[in-house]
């Protein structure tokens, strides 16, 4: 299932925005599976989870490679595997602890994207809920590339991608505002070639009403240094 949300877009992309001159890199986010596959080339990176019934899981583990992703537990999570979602076809990526997780890669890529889903009021799932906002930070070694938040829309199938002009070795997700409840992921795709990526639709007429936007600042400061 694939979902579209103009206001998440915006969020990611005006945050993207923002940080992408001290990084370097120009980065565009999208929230769009299809969007993003046949903008960015991306394809499927790991290999399908383990999936043993619902609520039924394999792990913990402090790491877990599939395909050509490598997961990595941060502080005292762990990372399990299993069907706990109806939400995500097959089983998807859970962790017991604030949902905060690192991901390597196996080569430098240009774009990866990742299905996740946050359940609130989903009735197969029994855990508090907090309304989760995560950073997603891309590095290249130790090199911090650049950086955007995504907040998923709740008890639906989700999408957070992202393009970036200069490539990437790994992935920082940081869950800045949440708590310990149920946040999954799904499958990971990643792009290696280095492509203008098409912009999905709603880009273009944001894109026009930010340079309109920062027009009107312009000519207002040249008004105020005229007076």
């Amino acid at each position: 299932m694939t979902i579209h949300t103009k206001a998440m877009h915006l969020a990611l992309l005006l945050v993207a925005a923002g940080v992408a001159g001290s990084a370097s890199a120009t980065l565009m986010t999208y929230d769009n599976k299809a969007a993003f596959l046949s903008g960015t080339n991306a394809t499927l990176a790991t290999a399908p989870y383990s999936d043993t019934g619902f609520n039924s899981f394999t792990g913990p583990f402090s790491t877990f490679t599939s395909g050509s992703v490598t997961f990595n537990q941060v502080g005292a999570s762990q990372l399990f595997f299993g069907d706990a979602s109806t939400r995500l076809s097959g089983g998807e990526l859970t962790i017991s602890d604030v949902e905060d997780l690192d991901v390597q890669l196996a080569a430098s890529v240009y774009a990866l994207g990742f299905d996740f889903v946050e359940p609130e009021l989903d009735p197969l799932v029994f855990a508090s809920f907090f309304d989760s906002t995560f950073t997603v930070t891309l590095l290249s070694g130790s090199t911090n590339v650049g950086s955007f938040t995504f907040n998923a829309p709740n008890d639906q199938a989700a999408f957070v991608g992202v393009w970036s002009s200069v490539s990437f070795t790994g992935v920082r997700i940081r869950e800045t505002n949440g708590g310990i409840d149920n946040e999954f992921y799904g499958q990971f795709y990643t792009g290696n070639p280095p492509l203008q990526p098409v912009p999905e639709p709603e880009t273009y007429a944001m894109l026009l009403a930010g340079l309109g936007l920062l027009g009107v600042v312009a000519r207002r400061r040249r008004q105020q240094l005229a007076v």
